[in-house]
């Protein structure tokens, strides 16, 4: 489990955000340019996958006493039936941003998306136009809907799927 401070110092908030879970493509030292994260909240609990490249992220800790305690309360949120995600690693055929975005696609995922040249997330449903991506951006307070936005997969530096917080 790592501690990872991601600092994109372009959101609105011009603030700082730090990730707490277990990398999937293969380690956090894997020359990939960027990995994805099964992320936890402060309380153990499920959080969803979050997709960044490398150069987001400042920080990298483990083994701190930080992570024990999270580790011992996502023991715990294990057994809650309703704390687990609905895609599986299985459903993960690579971990880069158009294998990523295309699940979200497959499997009708609203997914967050962030990038080079935004000042905040957008987040709706993902579908594809030809070699261009756009997502149908929602407001997650009413669900109304906020446009489109288009953008190609070489652009993002971020990209949340399967988030309780989108579902």
């Amino acid at each position: 489990m790592y501690w990872l401070s991601f600092n994109q110092g372009k959101t609105v908030e011009e603030a700082a955000s730090t990730f707490v879970g277990t990398v999937m493509n293969d380690s956090i030292q894997a020359n990939d340019g960027y990995f994805l994260l099964e992320t936890l909240d402060s309380q153990g609990k499920w959080n969803g996958y979050y997709w960044f490249k490398n150069s987001m992220v400042d920080s990298i800790e483990y083994d701190t006493d930080y992570l024990k305690k999270v580790s011992i309360y996502e023991d715990y949120w294990k057994q809650d039936k309703y704390m687990k995600p609905s895609l599986s690693r299985e459903d993960f055929k690579a971990y880069d941003p158009i294998s990523i975005l295309d699940l979200a696609i497959e499997k009708h995922k609203v997914v967050t998306v962030f990038t080079k040249e935004d000042r905040e997330f957008n987040v709706g449903f993902v579908r594809k136009e030809g070699k261009k991506y756009k997502l149908n951006c929602i407001s997650l307070e009413n669900a109304c809907s906020l446009g489109d936005f288009a953008f190609k997969a070489e652009e993002v530096v971020f990209i949340e799927i399967d988030s309780p917080d989108n579902n």
